[in-house]
């Protein structure tokens, strides 16, 4: 699938078809607040993860009835999320904020958890299995990063 952002919504294309399969986006009980910066989707394509710079804070849908799940608020004075990556093991999701904050929050529970936060966030890729490591660079480095 194919994640277009635009505003407070998100448009959700079929690929290759193009069509569109489904839009995110606020409403009475599903506090998006601002435009969304970027979205990413797991691996096994059960969740879509979207950061919200309004809030700011990440939201997390359902991609099987496309359902509003869960607003995760990322902390105060650190920016909103502009990068996203979801770990192979598709349990941890990775957020790295304007301000090059880092976080990796464990939403394999109903309520997702941040189990890393600090410095050093900035553009990142996932390594593929078996390693679930993430490099970042950030401060003009490459870093691996591990949160299982």
């Amino acid at each position: 699938r194919l994640y277009c952002t635009v505003l407070s919504s998100v448009h959700v294309l079929a690929t290759p078809s193009m069509q569109e399969v489904a839009r995110l986006r606020g409403g009475p009980r599903v506090p998006v607040f601002g435009n969304v910066s970027c979205a990413v989707e797991s691996h096994s394509g059960k969740h879509a993860f979207v950061a919200d710079v309004g809030g700011p804070s990440i939201h997390v849908w359902d991609t099987r009835t496309w359902q509003w799940i869960a607003r995760v608020e990322l902390a105060e004075g650190g920016g909103p999320a502009c990068q996203l990556a979801v770990a192979p093991c598709d349990t941890v999701l990775y957020a790295a904020t304007e301000f090059e904050r880092f976080m990796a929050f464990d939403y394999s529970r109903a309520s997702p958890l941040c189990i890393a936060e600090g410095a050093g966030g900035g553009p990142m890729a996932v390594l593929p299995p078996p390693t679930d490591q993430l490099v970042v660079l950030a401060n003009g480095r490459l870093e691996l990063k591990s949160h299982l």
